[in-house]
C-alpha cells in the first residue's frame, strides 16, 4: 500500500497552508495555460493533491481566478478598441497580465447583442 506525503490530503479537507503552497501552480495550469479544470485536477491528483471540483471551484473563487471574459469588461475593451481605431493607433489587449486575443472579445459582444458606442452586434467586427 502507497503512503501519500505528510502534508497531502487524503481525505476530501485540504488545508489552508496546502492550497496557498499549491495556489501557483493551479493558476498557472488553470488560467495561463488554459487547461480545463478535470486535466488540472489530475496533474494535482497525480501529485498527491486530492480535492473535489466543488473544492477547486471553490478555491478558485476565492482567488479571483477567472478564464472567462466578463460583459463589462467586453464593453469597456471594445469601446477602447474603437476610440483608437479612429485614432489610427494599435492596441494590445491583455487580462491577468497575459495577451488576449480582441477575437474573444468579439465573440463575447456577439454572443451576448453587446451595443458599444452606436454599433450593433452585428456591425462589430
Amino acid at each position: 500500500m502507497e503512503h501519500a506525503p505528510p502534508d497531502t490530503a487524503q481525505s476530501s479537507e485540504c488545508s489552508k497552508s496546502q492550497w496557498e503552497f499549491r495556489r501557483q501552480q493551479i493558476t498557472r495550469l488553470y488560467r495561463d495555460e488554459n487547461m480545463k479544470l478535470r486535466e488540472v485536477m489530475a496533474i494535482m491528483r497525480d501529485q498527491g493533491f486530492i480535492a473535489t471540483e466543488r473544492m477547486y471551484k471553490d478555491r478558485m473563487k476565492k482567488w479571483g481566478v477567472t478564464k472567462n471574459i466578463k460583459e463589462h469588461e467586453a464593453v469597456v475593451v471594445l469601446q477602447i478598441k474603437s476610440q483608437r481605431d479612429i485614432e489610427g493607433k494599435k492596441t494590445l489587449i491583455g487580462k491577468h497580465e497575459q495577451g488576449v486575443e480582441l477575437e474573444r472579445f468579439i465573440r463575447h459582444a456577439k454572443r451576448k447583442g453587446l451595443q458599444i458606442e452606436g454599433q450593433s452586434p452585428a456591425s462589430i467586427p
